[in-house]
């Protein structure tokens, strides 16, 4: 199967957790190996339409010699609900046999909507998939800010929920081994200091940050 032109950028879209703060000077006592891992979201219209599926995806990814797969949670059949064991299990036990990592997997999340209900709904959603990543071995859960109509909220306001949710999941990340790291998406966060705030006032090793360089705009 062929990538298509406009979904190539999956490909090169390398997950990179970064730690904070940014006033430390990194300081590596090893030699790092740079990885790839394709982000399923490079066959989104094939998934989506049940032209191809996980186990496709899988093959498609070690026969290209990728070192890892992202397998982004609503691909996963039943989505928004988590699959069985038997079927967790089952994508995993392929991925090690194919020589895949599962790098990572991630899901839709608004913690920008002023209802709490709704905030609360995704919090639960997040919760689900990393009990999914850690059965699933991978490292990472990746989740957004928010999309939610917040022009008449003080920003601080929405900052101040918004990293309280965050919290929430970050400490139930950690006790299940999974790193929580959110992908700025030109949706509430659309600018690298907005980024920076969320990442500083979150302030957890088990926290991280999903860089989407692309979406880092300036619209004036």
């Amino acid at each position: 199967m062929n990538l298509r032109s406009k979904e190539l950028f999956g490909i090169i879209f390398l997950l990179a957790i970064i730690n904070f703060p940014f006033q430390a000077k990194l300081q590596h006592n090893h030699t790092s190996k740079l990885k790839t891992s394709l982000n399923a979201y490079s066959f989104n219209a094939s998934l989506m339409k049940g032209e191809m599926n996980l186990d496709d995806l899988l093959e498609y990814c070690a026969a290209n010699q990728f070192d890892g797969v992202d397998i982004t949670a609503y691909y996963f059949p039943g989505y928004p609900e988590v699959p069985s064991d038997k079927y967790l299990y089952h994508i995993k036990q392929k991925a090690f046999l194919l020589g895949l990592e599962i790098s990572g997997t991630g899901v839709r999340n608004d913690f920008s909507d002023p209802d709490s209900a709704v905030r609360k709904a995704s919090v639960e959603l997040v919760k689900n998939w990393i009990i999914a990543a850690e059965k699933l071995g991978a490292p990472v859960i990746r989740i957004f800010s928010g999309t939610a109509d917040v022009i008449d909220i003080p920003r601080e306001k929405v900052v101040d929920y918004m990293v309280a949710d965050l919290k929430e999941c970050v400490e139930f990340g950690k006790s299940h081994g999974v790193v929580v790291g959110i992908q700025n998406h030109h949706d509430f966060l659309k600018t690298a200091d907005e980024t920076i705030e969320i990442i500083n006032r979150v302030n957890s090793d088990w926290f991280g940050l999903i860089l989407d360089i692309g979406s880092f705009r300036n619209d004036a």
